[in-house]
């Protein structure tokens, strides 16, 4: 369904573009979040404002509560940004050390990591950014955490297959979310939340899948979740299933890879692609190249589809898929 952007949407946009302060981004993407038709051809660009909403809100560190005095922010550096969180000993850091191949700091006692650290993990012809985390528990918890997640673009639940009090410590983790409006939401049924919830699209990983206790656990998370999430079973010790992983991670982000084609010229497929979120359209990856492109965008031609023959004429509104090769067409 076509986006079917306004004038008023147009020209909040362009507010956004020219603003300088956090201040100016942020009134602008609330103009941009008034402005946008409600209806399914807009659904994923609502969610992606509210999103860079809350992303810009807990951009400055703020005083919080008791537990801590500071709030942290991680620049995803222009790459989408993926939080993981668990409760202590599940081998968060262990586990992003194995998908990025970075060294952070592991040990075999809880709470080893005091701030959020971030790592790269490729994943084929791109790189997506994990997000280690304090682990969070009734003993300990960082009051900045929500933030932490409701910045990211998707989360991973981390979960010890061997811990007898793995069900207890899911239960206390989204109840801890949800007391500052942020819900785990996995790829099945979907939990009621309020309007203004911010909403994260989680996967839930099962690590330590290898150990004897995991065939026990296996069957009281299933009872307890399977209506909500698949369970993905990997262990950062022995690699299994790591790259299962992986290619969920990608799937939780629901994004398209889209690589573009200059007029009369092969597409440079040596370097990253652009990234869009899935239902994007012609006009948006145009709008996302450059605004005046968009405003003169008048077809596009498309390599690479499920849908079309290679270089057929498509219009703008045609919803991409990923690894299609799009040339533009302005007047």
């Amino acid at each position: 369904m076509p986006a079917n952007l306004t004038p008023q949407y147009h020209e909040a946009e362009e507010q956004f573009r020219q603003a300088k302060t956090i201040e100016e981004k942020i009134a602008a993407l609330e103009l941009m979040y008034r402005e946008i038709p409600k209806h399914k051809g807009t659904s994923r660009m609502q969610a992606d404002l509210k999103r860079r909403l809350s992303e810009l809100r807990n951009t400055e560190p703020k005083q919080q509560g008791k537990k801590s005095g500071v709030s942290y922010h991680i620049d995803s550096q222009g790459f989408q940004q993926v939080v993981v969180i668990g409760p202590a000993n599940t081998g968060k850091s262990k586990f992003i050390s194995v998908l990025t191949g970075a060294e952070l700091k592991v040990a075999d006692y809880p709470f080893t990591t005091r701030v959020p650290q971030p790592a790269m993990m490729k994943y084929e012809d791109i790189r997506i950014q994990l997000v280690d985390t304090p682990a969070v528990s009734p003993d300990h918890y960082d009051t900045w955490m929500p933030g932490i997640v409701r910045a990211g673009d998707a989360a991973i639940l981390l979960i010890d297959m061997s811990n007898e009090d793995t069900i207890e410590q899911i239960q206390f983790i989204e109840q801890f979310l949800k007391e500052q409006n942020v819900y785990l939401v996995g790829d099945r049924e979907t939990p009621d939340f309020p309007i203004t919830a911010d909403v994260q699209p989680t996967i839930m990983v099962g690590n330590k899948c290898d150990s004897p206790e995991a065939e026990i656990m296996r069957e009281f998370i299933l009872e307890a979740y399977q209506k909500r999430f698949t369970l993905f079973e990997a262990s950062a010790t022995t690699g299994q299933n790591l790259d299962i992983v992986r290619k969920q991670i990608f799937e939780a982000l629901a994004i398209v890879r889209v690589y573009p084609k200059p007029p009369g010229k092969k597409p440079d497929l040596s370097v990253e692609p652009i990234l869009l979120k899935k239902g994007s359209t012609v006009w948006d990856l145009a709008d996302h190249i450059h605004h005046d492109i968009a405003q003169k965008l008048k077809s596009g031609r498309i390599w690479n589809s499920s849908r079309y023959t290679d270089g057929q004429k498509i219009p703008t509104d045609y919803e991409l898929e990923d690894r299609n090769i799009i040339e533009l067409e302005v007047g």
